[in-house]
């Protein structure tokens, strides 16, 4: 009897010990499988890339903490349009080149502002919520090199704050240099989207005009280059965001009539000519909008059609410049009412803030900015004014 409870206790632990390994593999095997089975998404952080290691603190600095400033803004109207704004051109700063410990040191070594030093995505979130501007049209920078980096930036931001930013890939091709170019080809792109498939939004913004100083030259619209990208753009549902040169209108008009399955939008003063009245001549920009349903036009030339948000330029200068609101507004809706209203469901306000412009992303000049655009947007014809503040740009990703 002894003999025989002996064997009972021996077989069970064997069925015990035997257990354990098979049910460790079938664990193992099945988180595997589960694993595998399932895509990353853009709020997923869980990527190699996203671990900690070299790139860990330059993340963590340009997202930042909200510290918000309070600042007091300037009165441009006694009754100013109290809607939500989208602001649709905004240019997000690049961060450093590489994971450096110092980023003063980077910073003063760089021709351009840090983010995580100079400025960071939650300053720029404390920024719009003083203006009360509901969301932007992010451009982030994508460079060839840093193509990981860039990507993985991007969807931190998303993910910490996925209402504030349209995020919109903007990626040349070292178009400081000669043979340089404002976009990469199409295979960069390509593999560049594929980081994070599903994260962006647009495609630009795209500067298709000459760089100065020896940069790369314009490139046309209907270029082989641009002509290869676009299916990709239909395929991942972007939105074409083009700056255009001058000359340029005709070729714009025919790839947005060959593409009716891309939402384009476009800017840029090349394609406006002062008259001797004082008003700008919008004859190209109207004659585009005029062709094409599936085109918006972005504004960011107000202030009595000088923009003066360039790194050349100066904060003092632009404050100055303002002083003589009234008669800048008078200027900016004698140029710009009547094609608003004529054709309401194709215009949008924009800032152009700019990421080489580091004094264009402080508190006090967002609001300067804001309180303006809604003085502007006041004289426009009540039908009409909410499309310009938001409504297409929230149809237009809608669509």
């Amino acid at each position: 009897m002894r003999n025989k409870k002996k064997v009972i206790i021996i077989t069970s632990i064997l069925i015990i010990v035997l257990a354990i390994p098979l049910g460790a593999i079938y664990y193992s095997s099945s988180r595997s499988t589960s694993s595998s089975s399932s895509s990353p998404s853009i709020s997923d952080s869980s990527s190699s890339s996203s671990s900690p290691g070299p790139w860990e603190k330059i993340y963590v600095a340009a997202i930042g903490t909200k510290k918000c400033e309070e600042v007091q803004g300037p009165t441009y109207s006694d009754n100013p349009y109290k809607g939500s704004l989208i602001d649709t051109h905004f240019h997000m700063s690049s961060i450093a080149e590489s994971p450096v410990d110092d980023l003063a040191e980077e910073a003063r070594e760089s021709d351009s502002p840090v983010l995580g030093y100079d400025i960071t995505i939650s300053d720029m979130v404390c920024n719009l919520e003083l203006e009360n501007t509901k969301k932007v049209f992010a451009f982030f920078p994508v460079y060839i090199g840093m193509e990981e980096q860039h990507a993985e930036l991007a969807k931190r931001t998303m993910k910490k704050y996925p209402d504030k930013f349209v995020p919109f890939i903007m990626p040349p091709e070292h178009d400081d240099k000669p043979d340089g170019s404002p976009t990469v080809d199409v295979s960069d792109l390509k593999d560049m989207l594929a980081l994070e498939p599903g994260l962006f939004e647009g495609y630009g913004e795209i500067g298709l005009y000459a760089r100065n100083g020896g940069g790369s030259p314009e490139l046309n619209p209907d270029s082989d280059r641009l002509n290869a990208i676009y299916p990709v753009l239909k395929d991942n549902n972007l939105v074409a965001y083009f700056h255009l040169e001058v000359g340029q209108a005709e070729s714009y008009k025919k790839v947005i009539a060959e593409n009716p399955g891309i939402n384009f939008i476009f800017h840029g003063d090349q394609l406006i000519r002062s008259v001797d009245n004082g008003v700008q001549n919008l004859t190209q920009i109207e004659d585009v909008i005029s062709s094409n349903l599936n085109v918006y036009y972005t504004i960011d030339e107000l202030y009595g059609d000088e923009f003066l948000i360039r790194p050349e330029g100066t904060k003092k200068k632009f404050l100055k410049h303002l002083e003589n609101y009234e008669e800048l507004l008078k200027e900016d809706l004698k140029s710009w009412k009547w094609i608003i209203e004529k054709y309401p469901n194709q215009f949008m306000w924009g800032t152009d803030r700019n990421a080489d412009t580091i004094w264009s992303q402080d508190p006090d000049i967002g609001l300067v900015l804001t309180k303006y655009a809604r003085a502007f947007i006041a004289g426009l014809d009540l039908a009409v004014q909410e499309n310009f503040a938001y409504k297409n740009a929230e149809k237009l990703l809608e669509d």
